[in-house]
């Protein structure tokens, strides 16, 4: 037999105005945080898992410090919100963000030799030139060139022009195209994309990045403070965990009851006046002919449809010792092999229904240093590749990664490991990626529709919060920040309207 739950009380006392938010991450708990703030209690948090936070995942395995799962940095500072909270807790970590930007970043390739840094320097200042002409498109409304869609399109065009008008050595030549390789696989990594060549190359400059250092880190701790300070607003009996949704029954009959019915996998009934769905777009996606009764109208999963949603997946290994040089950032590994040529000792593709020559692993491309973290090395892997390495055990994985950096590096042994731990976002059943992007065949405007009330923005009943529906922010924290306040302020808005 279905509950049927309730929680009193109501903004001012005037009406009870009942709000569900489902979803305990970033933007669901930024709705609920700032709707205590305005004064209203009858707010309720519905979270599928144990535990807040939602892609933003702080654990501590290693004993003495935090790792990231999720979301790592703050990105910008000059008028990001999540940094000036993080800088007002004291939370940033400016010295050891000083002394990691003097290190330098090291390239291997898979025979074990160092790239001179002059044409990494080379190719990366190309590269760099490239990604600001592509966001002009859009920053300075110029049409795109003939045929050219995707950045990758444009990427590859600058690419082989740069290659044209210089006159190197067969052996200079493969490793430029080693390099080149690289930044693409970095390029999938930072925005989510199985290629970029999915991504839009009108839209490019469309996401906004504030002023100040781009990779803020924070202190021991991580991003769970901050999540406990929304948590501090917000009444403790008010987030209800453990709790997956099934079903939100939303209505455009005026005449009909005018509050919409959520219904939970263990069958309890929450009837609100507001609900605002933060569920990431990956599950959304997912469950879009069963999750929402009735469906949702067609220019809204068609905006949906054209959001890209990909997977970021990060490796951790903390060695007994440190054996990579004090200055060195981090260790990339540059691909030069066209998939032949190269293989590992402790991996059967075949075994994993893999073709010799695309196993997933080459789509790693570095193990990065963390701040703070000196004996600990974080991998690197996006995309297809991702999703293919979540179907490997952990013990795969972590003997695919030794030996690579062992290959990459030339080294005959490492360290003894101490600690391993991977995500898996992919897998995650209530979230099934790891952030969004703009598609050639989308626009920004996908984002504004997808954020759009239903029925109507005069009536809204339902809402829609997270990084997807923020097209200047997308693919950050603080833009579902930024979503959770935009959709709470609009229930704000709607009761002072209606009640005045």
């Amino acid at each position: 037999m279905s509950k049927i739950t309730d929680r009193g009380g109501g903004a001012g006392g005037k009406r009870r105005d009942r709000v569900l938010v489902i979803g305990a991450g970033m933007a669901g708990l930024s709705t609920a945080s700032e709707l205590f703030s305005a004064g209203f209690k009858n707010v309720t948090v519905l979270e599928a898992q144990d535990r807040p936070g939602g892609r933003i995942k702080t654990l501590d395995p290693f004993g003495e410090t935090h790792i990231e799962i999720g979301a790592q940095w703050v990105h910008g500072q000059h008028g990001n919100p999540i940094f000036h909270l993080a800088d007002k807790m004291n939370l940033v970590d400016l010295d050891g963000m000083e002394k990691h930007s003097k290190k330098i970043s090291y390239y291997y390739t898979e025979n074990g030799e160092r790239v001179e840094d002059r044409i990494v320097d080379e190719i990366e200042n190309l590269m760099e030139s490239l990604f600001e002409a592509a966001n002009d498109f859009h920053r300075k409304k110029m049409a795109l060139p003939d045929g050219l869609i995707s950045v990758g399109d444009f990427f590859r065009r600058g690419f082989n022009e740069y290659l044209d008008s210089r006159n190197d050595t067969p052996e200079i030549l493969e490793i430029k195209k080693g390099l080149y390789k690289w930044r693409l696989l970095w390029e999938n990594g930072d925005n989510a994309c199985n290629t970029i060549d999915e991504l839009s190359l009108k839209a490019w400059g469309e996401f906004y990045e504030f002023a100040g250092e781009d990779d803020n880190v924070l202190k021991t701790g991580g991003y769970q403070p901050i999540i406990d300070h929304l948590l501090e607003n917000i009444d403790k009996d008010a987030i209800v965990y453990n709790k997956p949704v099934k079903t939100i029954n939303w209505c455009l009959d005026p005449e009909a009851d005018s509050r919409v019915s959520v219904v939970c996998k263990d069958g309890c009934v929450y009837k609100a006046d507001y609900v605002v769905s933060s569920v990431s777009i990956g599950v959304t996606r997912e469950n879009i002919d069963t999750l929402f009764q009735p469906v949702l109208p067609t220019w809204k999963t068609e905006a949906m449809s054209r959001i890209g949603f990909g997977v970021v997946d990060k490796i951790f290994l903390e060695f007994e010792e440190r054996f990579w040089e004090e200055q060195c950032e981090g260790i990339h590994l540059v691909w030069l092999d066209d998939g032949t040529n190269f293989n590992l000792e402790c991996y059967d593709p075949i075994a994993h229904n893999e073709k010799p020559g695309h196993e997933w692993y080459r789509g790693m491309f570095s193990f990065d240093g963390i701040v703070g973290q000196p004996k600990m090395l974080m991998g690197w892997i996006s995309g297809h590749e991702a999703r293919k390495m979540e179907e490997c055990s952990n013990e795969e994985v972590k003997d695919v990664c030794l030996e690579l950096i062992r290959r990459f590096t030339d080294r005959k042994s490492l360290p003894k490991l101490k600690t391993f731990h991977m995500s898996r976002w992919f897998t995650e059943p209530y979230v099934r990626g790891s952030y969004s992007y703009c598609m050639t065949h989308g626009t920004p405007d996908d984002a504004d529709t997808y954020a759009l009330p239903l029925p109507n923005k005069e009536e809204p009943k339902l809402m829609f919060a997270g990084e997807a529906t923020n097209r200047n922010y997308f693919s950050t924290v603080h833009g579902a920040h930024l979503s959770g306040i935009r959709e709470a302020q609009r229930i704000i808005e709607h009761h002072k309207r209606v009640t005045s």
